[in-house]
């Protein structure tokens, strides 16, 4: 039998284990640098119309510092309030708020590009649904969206150890493309560019490559 996990559980699971690692998480890092190998990044920036994006999940801030380097107007969240401590350690050239996935609601603005690096793993599928359509009510009409995310870190979904780290728990959904899809057709988030996953295995590592897609904003 199957024990129902509250969203409330997830969320502060992970909000804890984020909190703990503060400093020390550097993956961020990695899976930036692994998008600007791709090539991928740099398709989702191009098709923009302004250069205002907002960065959900942003974590220590690795992708805000480089769009903040390069002009862009950014705005960044995070449900921990010590990643939201480290981003802002990177730039002083960023608005930061410490909010989750699903209390986008809160947010008083359009974008002209939301990105969204390994944050939907965390979510449940009530949580994406939320999550999904707020994304669409925060674009502008002509607005994109980056999405990139991987199923390959744990072997399963459910509540589990942060990797080696001792006592630090996680709670890691292993959603795969087919998953995804059907949520952001009913968003009314188009996909025009995929790049799946080559060669996974059982880790994160760094040459690792996640899905991606980046969608538009299909108009009423």
């Amino acid at each position: 039998m199957k024990i129902k996990v509250s969203d409330e559980f997830i969320i502060d699971t992970n909000r804890e284990c984020y909190n703990n690692l503060g400093k020390l998480y550097t993956d961020g890092a990695d899976d930036f640098e692994t998008l600007l190998d791709m090539g991928v990044w740099q398709e989702f920036l191009d098709g923009l119309g302004g250069k205002k994006v907002l960065d959900v999940g942003c974590g220590a801030g690795d992708a805000v510092k480089w769009l903040a380097d390069r002009k862009y107007e950014v705005a960044a969240c995070d449900l921990s309030d010590k990643m939201i401590e480290v981003a802002r350690d990177k730039t002083t050239k960023a608005k930061f708020f410490v909010l989750g996935a699903n209390e986008l609601g809160k947010i008083n603005d359009k974008f002209d590009g939301i990105i969204s690096i390994h944050l939907v793993q965390h979510l449940s599928k009530s949580m994406l649904r939320k999550f999904f359509s707020d994304i669409y009510n925060l674009l502008t009409d002509d607005g994109r969206f980056f999405l990139a995310f991987t199923n390959t870190c744990y072997e399963k979904t459910g509540y589990q150890l942060d990797g080696e780290k001792e006592d630090n728990y996680i709670f890691w959904f292993k959603w795969r493309m087919e998953d995804i899809v059907p949520l952001l057709a009913k968003a009314k988030l188009k996909p025009i560019f995929a790049k799946m996953q080559k060669g996974a295995d059982n880790s994160c590592a760094i040459d690792m490559e996640p899905f991606v897609f980046i969608c538009e904003k299909i108009k009423q």
